[in-house]
């Protein structure tokens, strides 16, 4: 176990596409801990093409396709950890995880931004999963009031859940004739309104109802319509649906899509007049994930959101506001972009505050590396009755010899 040279090693278990700020972050922590992120193959890939740490290392394991939340080798990958930062509990990648702190002994840390209290407990691998992390994780970290609160319902001690502050690098200072080069690119006039969403493409993400907003607004007012233009930068499985919805609205000239990367990310943020966030509930998944929602904040663009938990924590009231699934709503929303524009510049204002404030650079580096000293004192969590704990504790005998004495 663990690294023989000052610096501890820390891995970063992904099994779903992640967002890129999210890896980025560790960029923070880099001198006092050797960071490796561990996922398949097609994630490892989509670092590469998307993140700034240009010092990161990645061990892709293969993608599986019969279980793709399987990483074949993880538990050989992570016998050399000090720490293991696993992203949510739901995928076999984290039940792999447990099962290789039994045998490595390393401090596991659950990272969870799901905001629903026990996710897919209606499936018992899944739920076997995430009871079997719950109970060995020496520690959980959230982005949200929600998300802890989901895990105190579950009975998650309060002593093991850490606030983990998000933190987003800019890469350069938004300005009229950064958004003019940036609109060109894209392929639209500077006089356009620019509405751009910055994820995956799903179903859950409420594009169809910005789609329906979009029709809504250009039959009320078609000058106003012919000037807006959304931009998708992402992928996702709804990708076909939506496209075929635009069309069938007639709307899909109003529409572009973007292959996700480090150059896209940047003219997209460029020219964007405000960032679409809205994302809406399903069975097993409520999303906390605040990047994106500080990425608009820290670069100075206002968003344009329903009331979610996110939002509500991390922006409150300076927001486009509208009712969610109502599209109506949605496109009086819209027209506001340019209606009340006094009321977005003190939006955006007010929230490069409070990211000022809260989420700088050493403010974040103070408090991850707090965790990480917590986390280190901590009694390190050990689950006696789990199956592959004490099939752990025999192998660790018979290895070492001890089951002769």
């Amino acid at each position: 176990m663990g690294s023989t040279d000052q610096k501890k090693n820390l891995a970063l278990v992904i099994g779903n596409v992640p967002t890129v700020d999210e890896i980025d972050q560790f960029q923070l922590i880099k001198d006092e801990y050797n960071i490796t992120v561990i996922s398949s193959e097609s994630i490892c890939g989509y670092l590469t093409q998307t993140s700034f740490f240009q010092d990161l290392r990645c061990i892709a394991c293969k993608d599986n396709d019969e279980n793709t939340t399987f990483l074949p080798g993880l538990e050989k990958a992570l016998e050399k950890q000090d720490f293991v930062i696993v992203k949510e509990r739901l995928g076999m990648y984290a039940f792999q995880a447990v099962k290789a702190k039994w045998r490595n002994r390393f401090r596991l840390i659950c990272w969870v931004d799901n905001l629903t209290p026990y996710p897919g407990e209606d499936v018992s691998q899944i739920r076997t999963i995430r009871q079997e992390i719950t109970a060995g994780a020496d520690a959980f970290i959230v982005q949200s009031k929600a998300a802890a609160q989901a895990l105190k319902l579950e009975g998650v001690e309060s002593e093991r859940i850490f606030d983990f502050k998000p933190y987003v690098k800019t890469h350069f200072e938004r300005s009229a004739s950064l958004r003019g080069k940036a609109t060109q690119r894209l392929g639209f006039a500077d006089s356009d309104i620019v509405i751009a969403h910055i994820g995956q493409i799903e179903f859950e993400e409420s594009l169809f109802d910005l789609a329906y907003a979009i029709k809504i607004a250009t039959e009320k007012d078609p000058k106003l319509g012919a000037r807006l233009k959304v931009v998708l930068c992402g992928i996702g499985s709804a990708s076909g649906d939506l496209s075929n919805t635009l069309v069938t609205l007639g709307i899909d000239r109003n529409v572009i899509y973007v292959a996700p990367n480090r150059d896209a990310f940047g003219t997209v943020m460029a020219a964007a007049d405000c960032i679409f966030f809205s994302p809406i509930t399903n069975r097993d998944r409520i999303e906390g994930d605040p990047y994106r929602v500080l990425a608009a904040m820290s670069y100075g663009v206002p968003v344009m959101s329903a009331r979610t938990a996110i939002t509500e924590e991390y922006i409150g009231k300076h927001r486009l506001d509208y009712c969610i699934s109502n599209p109506e709503s949605l496109a009086e929303a819209i027209k506001k972009i340019t209606s009340a524009k006094t009321l977005v510049h003190n939006m955006v204002k007010k929230n490069k505050a409070v990211v000022e404030k809260q989420f700088s650079e050493d403010a974040v580096r103070t408090s991850m590396m707090a965790i990480m000293d917590k986390v280190t004192e901590q009694k390190p969590t050990v689950n006696v009755n789990a199956i592959d704990h004490q099939v752990a504790e025999i192998e660790s005998l018979v290895q070492t010899k001890q089951y002769l004495a």
